[in-house]
């Protein structure tokens, strides 16, 4: 066998080896979803309460910061505080929509009657509204209703991993420097520091611009005196995490609404547009200010990574895509014989590189 066949089969062995790491990989995730759900959101709230904790300690009392553990409680308080009174705010609003679904559907009606009226296809729009009423929105929102309720359950372990990971922090790079005795602790603690200050900018920024998307989007929904502003901006708030496909749906909803409650299909136009206005000005011209140093994520690999954790964890997959993909770029872009792959999923072509001592 010649050299080039010998490194032909090395290569060719790699690839099927990377593959059934990969397949592996998938396995683990799919299989064990029940577990990692949980600790990976624990980890993002983790480092939602450490930057949080660290805006906290510009606050000065007496020309001093507030003692660490103090600032940590407070974000931990505040922000178990926001996200109980959005879930009660959420549960509130939809269980009244439940309430309201007959009249809904009454409207529907009426509106797909008037259009086949007005083009003379009244046989066509009869079967439309057949199926269209037969769609049981009450068993659609009661299921929401039930995933809200299966969120809480799972959030008092989610609280107690959040709990240990801010005691672990304590001792964590002490512990790194015990296990990579040969002088490594040092580039490994850069490499975790890396990936903790890219997701801990995407959360900080993008929760910031989600929330000034959502605080605009509540004035708009306001002048159109649309009910329930407070769920429909929260839920924008929400989607806008999910890139792309998420500021659609959070657009689409509110309008559908709007068409059903002022039974006319002009209201869907002039909210949708409205919206959408407030979405454009946020992504295109604030976002990318604040944003400064983006992720370096591809957008083709965003859209995949999206299909992807949503495929294997769903909703919570889509929004956990983004920061979970910045920290496999981040760790690729590390080892030698995974940088190409790197390259692969970056937005220009260039690698991460650890700042010189």
């Amino acid at each position: 066998m010649s050299i080039d066949d010998k490194i032909g089969a090395i290569r060719l062995t790699r690839v099927f080896y990377w593959l059934g790491i990969l397949a592996l990989l998938v396995f683990f995730l799919d299989w064990f979803r029940t577990f990692l759900q949980p600790f990976v959101i624990a980890v993002i709230f983790w480092f939602l309460i450490t930057d949080f904790s660290r805006l906290i300690g510009k606050i000065k009392v007496k020309n001093r910061s507030l003692p660490h553990w103090i600032r940590v409680m407070i974000a931990f308080v505040l922000i178990l505080s926001i996200i109980f009174f959005s879930v009660d705010l959420l549960s509130k609003n939809i269980e009244l929509i439940i309430s309201n679904v007959p009249e809904y559907r009454a409207k529907l009606g009426r509106m797909i009657t008037e259009i086949g009226n007005s083009i003379g296809v009244v046989n066509i729009t009869e079967r439309i509204q057949e199926r269209l009423l037969a769609i049981d929105f009450q068993a659609i929102l009661t299921e929401i209703l039930r995933v809200l309720s299966s969120f809480i359950g799972h959030f008092f372990l989610i609280l107690i991993y959040v709990a240990f990971l801010l005691i672990e922090n304590t001792v964590f790079n002490k512990k790194i420097t015990l296990i990579f005795k040969n002088g490594r602790h040092t580039e490994i603690r850069r490499l975790i520091s890396r990936m903790s200050s890219s997701v801990n900018r995407y959360l900080s920024v993008k929760t910031m611009v989600s929330l000034l998307t959502g605080v605009l989007s509540y004035l708009v929904l306001l002048l159109f005196d649309l009910e329930f502003p407070e769920m429909w901006a929260f839920i924008i708030f929400l989607m806008n995490f999910i890139p792309y496909i998420g500021s659609l749906i959070a657009t689409l909803l509110p309008a559908v609404f709007a068409m059903f409650q002022f039974n006319s299909y002009m209201y869907f136009v002039w909210v949708f547009l409205a919206v959408e206005a407030v979405q454009i000005l946020v992504a295109n011209y604030i976002e990318p200010k604040v944003m400064g140093k983006r992720l370096n994520l591809s957008p083709l690999i965003v859209i995949l990574s999206l299909s992807f954790w949503g495929m294997l964890w769903g909703v919570v997959g889509m929004f956990l895509a983004v920061p979970l993909t910045s920290i496999i770029l981040i760790a690729l872009s590390y080892f030698p014989s995974t940088q190409n792959v790197a390259l692969l999923f970056s937005e220009k072509g260039e690698l991460y590189k650890p700042d010189p001592d």
